[in-house]
């Protein structure tokens, strides 16, 4: 995949046709923060931005929302159409604290939770339930 070096890269893969749900990803690095829209198997969107340019872990998240919601949109979705969020990241996980414990790039994340994090940027999704909460933290 390509992914340009601007604040903000958007490339759609495709028509959005075809069954199977929409799943979000999203890939915390360092350096950028990549997110990917499937519906099914099929990677439908794909975009980045770059970490630094945002003041807040809150801030990048809220941004990745607002281009994921203009995408879905334009489809005739929205948010609560997604039915399943993954987020991967670099790094040591403390799975009690639900937080992101320690992590060479990413130093303004440690001890963020990233579930409730998602939660508060994405509530339509049920992220604070106490299912997804045993689903995704174990």
């Amino acid at each position: 995949m390509n992914f340009a070096s601007t604040k903000e890269s958007n490339h759609n893969n495709g028509d959005d046709s075809g069954g199977g749900t929409w799943v979000l990803g999203i890939d915390l690095g360092g350096t950028t923060i990549k997110f990917g829209l499937f519906r099914g198997d099929k990677l439908i969107w794909r975009n980045h931005i770059r970490t630094d340019d945002f003041g807040s872990p809150e801030a990048a998240f809220q941004s990745c929302r607002d281009n994921v919601e203009r995408t879905l949109n334009e489809s005739s979705k929205t948010i609560e159409d997604l039915h399943a969020i993954g987020l991967a990241m670099a790094g040591v996980l403390d799975p009690k604290a639900e937080a992101l414990a320690e992590t060479a790039n990413l130093h303004r994340w440690h001890h963020l939770n990233f579930r409730q994090q998602l939660a508060d940027v994405f509530p339509e999704t049920g992220c604070a339930s106490e299912r997804c909460r045993r689903r995704c933290v174990g």
